[in-house]
């Protein structure tokens, strides 16, 4: 009875209540004797009682949530086995030549469920064993990416100590004259250091991105901890390349080009940000989005004022604004007046009009020609305020976690993430502990013990936005 009554609450009362209607519906269309009812209703009893029990026996060997799909076919095979009562008792009351087909489509029936819950069972033995197979891999991966950056680390630490120890030579034989050039040691890092091409960098990063997308869908079908991107990036260069020497210095090159390339380039330097573990990895996306609204606006934009022309010509408009024509003002200012809301909109507007004041503008006229920016400056200069922005967001939860970020890889213990948490220097004010744990839980959510950056950013929003608000409240009252 125990195990009838544990498995109760899985197979549902309401379907409990259901069979036992019906079979009591049934009893009430072939009247019986009072001892003949006792007994049917006794056999029923039993026959449910031993349903539940196999029911039970058979979930307490499956989890909870790995095996859901095998749990849900079990359940559903017991239901049947339930509702077998009430076939056989409507079989009972049928005309005699129609008991044997009766019966006969009856253990068919059965079959058929029996055969649904097998082929369940074998789709989730399939799964787990794929999931155990993904965790092995993700384990190993993980030793060699380590392997890879303690290399990185100690080819760093090498190249350190033999600056120093050339600086020192240099010293000693006096060969720093007082007439003699400098050094560049800009130079130095480009001869022993490969520097790529600012395409071959976006191309590396755009496959990066989309390998770890993929392998972060993996991990979450796992039910793992996802990497950072900089473990990541060993992992996908390991794959591509496999000789250590030869990733340590793909690793240098891309860390050495988008260095190069960053104050230029804002996806780029959000890309670095990413990778020092002091900016989120979805705001990466973000600024992708951003890129194609900006385009997308202008187009609309372009096609409002030449309503009157094919499609073929404002394409034509278009691709001209993207190569050199000048974006004029009345088509940035239809641009953000989409994206952003009026506060954002005016930091906006005045960020714009004091670019084309400066170098950057490009003022061929009067009229609607005037405060016209090249496009590409308009994009650079909208992703750096918003790459500006998520950054001022981000500042108590990028301190907090750095200061207790011993290793420096951008990984926190369960535990140490739930102490930044509790820390009310860095938000502001003290934290219930539900909201706490409900925050850990977030950035956790497969008890793995270990928490990212970027799944800490992600979780802690609304205290980051609390904070912020707090922040800016201050200022204006210290300002008052």
């Amino acid at each position: 009875m125990a195990a009838a009554a544990a498995a109760a609450a899985d197979f549902g009362v309401g379907e409990l209540q259901a069979v036992a209607t019906l079979f009591k519906e049934l009893k009430q269309g072939r009247p019986v004797s009072a001892g003949r009812d006792a007994q049917m209703t006794r056999a029923f009893e039993t026959h449910v009682n031993g349903v539940l029990g196999l029911l039970d026996e058979r979930l307490a060997t499956l989890n909870n949530e790995s095996d859901y799909l095998a749990r849900e076919a079990e359940i559903a095979l017991a239901k049947h086995g339930a509702y077998d009562v009430c076939f056989q008792s409507a079989i009972e009351m049928a005309a005699p030549d129609l008991v044997g087909p009766l019966r006969a489509l009856c253990v068919a029936h059965a079959k058929l469920f029996q055969g649904l819950a097998q082929v369940a069972r074998a789709f989730e033995r399939d799964k787990n064993a794929e999931i155990e197979a993904l965790r092995v891999e993700k384990e190993r991966a993980e030793h060699e990416v380590n392997d890879l950056m303690e290399a990185a680390r100690a080819l760093d630490d090498e190249a350190e100590i033999r600056h120093e120890e050339t600086m020192e030579l240099r010293r000693r034989l006096g060969t720093r004259r007082q007439n003699a050039p400098a050094v560049d040691e800009a130079e130095v890092a480009r001869k022993t250091t490969k520097i790529w091409t600012r395409n071959q960098l976006v191309d590396t990063i755009e496959a990066l991105r989309e390998s770890k997308a993929k392998h972060d869908r993996k991990c979450d079908e796992a039910r793992v901890a996802r990497d950072t991107m900089q473990q990541h990036m060993y992992a996908f260069l390991n794959q591509r390349y496999g000789l250590k020497t030869l990733i340590v210095d793909v690793a240098a090159s891309i860390r050495k080009t988008a260095a190069e390339h960053a104050p230029a380039d804002v996806e780029i330097c959000a890309f670095v940000k990413v990778l020092e573990n002091s900016l989120d990895e979805p705001f990466l996306e973000v600024l992708s989005t951003l890129k194609a609204s900006i385009r997308r606006l202008l187009r609309a934009k372009l096609a409002v004022d030449m309503k009157r022309k094919s499609e073929r010509q404002v394409e034509a408009a278009l691709a001209a604004r993207l190569a050199d024509s000048p974006v004029r003002e009345a088509e940035w200012q239809y641009i953000i007046t989409d994206l952003y809301e009026r506060a954002d909109h005016k930091r906006v507007q005045a960020l714009l009009r004091r670019k084309t004041e400066g170098d950057d503008g490009v003022n061929p006229g009067g009229g609607g020609a005037r405060r016209a920016l090249p496009y590409e400056t308009l994009v650079q200069l909208l992703m750096s305020y918003q790459l500006a922005k998520q950054q001022r967001h981000l500042e108590p939860i990028v301190e907090g976690f750095k200061a207790r970020d011993d290793d420096n890889d951008g990984v926190l213990t369960r535990d140490a993430f739930a102490d930044l948490m509790r820390d009310a220097s860095i938000w502001g004010r003290t934290k219930d502990e539900d909201e706490v744990l409900d925050v850990v839980a977030e950035a956790d959510p497969y008890e793995t013990g270990v928490v990212t950056f970027s799944s800490a950013a992600q979780s802690a929003n609304a205290d980051l936005i609390d904070a912020l608000m707090a922040r800016s409240a201050a200022k204006r009252r210290s300002g008052r």
